[in-house]
């Protein structure tokens, strides 16, 4: 994400590129590897939500950055192609869910952890709605209610996880929390789109939005990634102001 967002519209070195290009094939090539469906269709999202961004209109014409253009149809070549091989593991795990022609162990496994915790989370929502039961109270609880499927560390999604362990206010701080961090990245695009600094906003909202959807398929309220892109983009004004103010000095 970094290196499609920032270091490529950044560098204008050939040999620079062409590294950083290969490195970003070889990093697509493992995500298919390993399997991970939720963070392939976030990244798959995340470059389409920023495609559409980039979408602006002049002189009644639709005008569309090129360079995310390039990038978004880059990943579905590669994806579509990685498919004939490694990406099949993707398909595959995918189907566990939705098939029980799989064993009953996984099968059994995956209804649990990806769909049955999801009922989990929201009774203790219902039964426990202003503050939740309390950090850490989804893996003591859902033993309690689901007993025959055993105990649950999470519900690997960072919504329904919240919602059950912090409650409604837990839930209101966190989206007001995401809400003001984005919108800050928004007015920093608006202030800086003529300068080269704006690939800094577009580089951490998509880095929020990445993390952000990936959330809600894996991991737990532990989301490292996403509370620091949000903790930077409170931060990212001083950076760029003083970056503007050397700029106006060196000129």
């Amino acid at each position: 994400m970094i290196i499609m967002y920032y270091f490529l519209l950044v560098i204008r070195a050939t040999n620079q590129k062409i590294i950083l290009i290969t490195l970003l094939i070889i990093f697509i090539v493992a995500l298919f590897y390993a399997g991970g469906k939720g963070p392939i269709l976030s990244l798959f999202l995340t470059i389409l939500f920023m495609l559409i961004l980039s979408i602006k209109f002049k002189e009644r014409k639709l005008l569309l950055n090129r360079k995310y253009l390039a990038y978004f149809i880059l990943i579905i070549a590669i994806g579509g192609a990685l498919m004939l091989m490694p990406g099949l593991v993707v398909l595959k795990r995918s189907g566990i869910v939705v098939s029980e022609s799989y064993s009953e162990d996984y099968y059994q496994y995956y209804q649990a952890e990806r769909l049955r915790n999801a009922e989990v989370a929201l009774k203790l929502f219902y039964e426990h709605p202003i503050i939740g039961v309390g950090i850490g109270g989804f893996s003591i609880f859902s033993e309690k209610i689901k007993r025959e499927m055993g105990r649950f560390k999470y519900p690997h999604n960072i919504i329904l996880e919240i919602a059950s362990e912090l409650g409604f206010i837990g839930l209101i701080l966190f989206i007001t929390m995401l809400v003001f961090a984005i919108s800050k990245l928004f007015y920093l695009r608006k202030k800086y789109k003529c300068s080269k600094l704006c690939v800094l906003p577009d580089l951490l909202i998509s880095l929020i939005i990445f993390s952000f959807l990936a959330s809600l398929t894996s991991g737990d309220i532990n989301n490292i990634a996403l509370f620091a892109w949000i903790g930077t983009s409170y931060n990212i004004e001083k950076f760029l102001t003083f970056s503007s103010i050397q700029s106006q000095r060196a000129a």
